[in-house]
């Protein structure tokens, strides 16, 4: 693994989740941030066969997890990002990863995930492995799931320093 974080910077998150939609209450803001250096992040990966979207049973329990934790911190949004290997055509592995993010959230949401969910597809554009052209990689084709908080974690979660990448540093 590369070593890279998916984080949010806090400023962003306050912008983007404080504030209501047009016929929404407010909530309250997940309280994303850097609180005294340490931050408490879940980053998972879902992986996917060649050419597939399909939630294997090796996604259920990390996904279960993802369940679990966003059950005890309903206000934090999860960020979900689809990616692809370089096998197939750019545009096509673009719409793949976004379609992989999309399944995991159809799957968080039957199993009684009520949280924000942000989904983007990145397509090949953001490799684990770095490969040539129309190379089909495991470890690329996957859905990274994020979330954020300087609150006490919820239990289970590991409290880390961020990442030194990190913009929470």
């Amino acid at each position: 693994m590369s070593g890279r974080r998916w984080t949010l910077h806090a400023a962003v998150a306050a912008a983007l989740f404080v504030s209501a939609g047009p016929g929404r209450a407010a909530e309250p803001a997940c309280p994303l941030g850097n609180h005294n250096g340490r931050i408490a992040e879940l980053l998972q990966f879902v992986f996917f066969d060649w050419n597939d979207v399909t939630i294997g049973p090796e996604a259920v329990a990390i996904l279960d997890n993802v369940a679990t934790v966003s059950s005890q911190v309903p206000q934090c949004p999860i960020w979900l990002g689809g990616h692809a290997d370089t096998s197939g055509p750019r545009p096509y592995n673009l719409a793949l990863s976004g379609r992989r993010a999309e399944a995991v959230v159809a799957w968080l949401r039957q199993h009684g995930v009520r949280a924000e969910i942000h989904v983007m597809g990145w397509g090949e554009t953001r490799p684990l492995v770095e490969t040539g052209d129309d190379v089909r990689e495991p470890r690329n084709r996957r859905v990274e799931i994020a979330m954020a908080w300087d609150s006490a974690p919820p239990r289970g979660v590991a409290v880390m320093e961020p990442a030194p990448s990190s913009p929470l540093r």
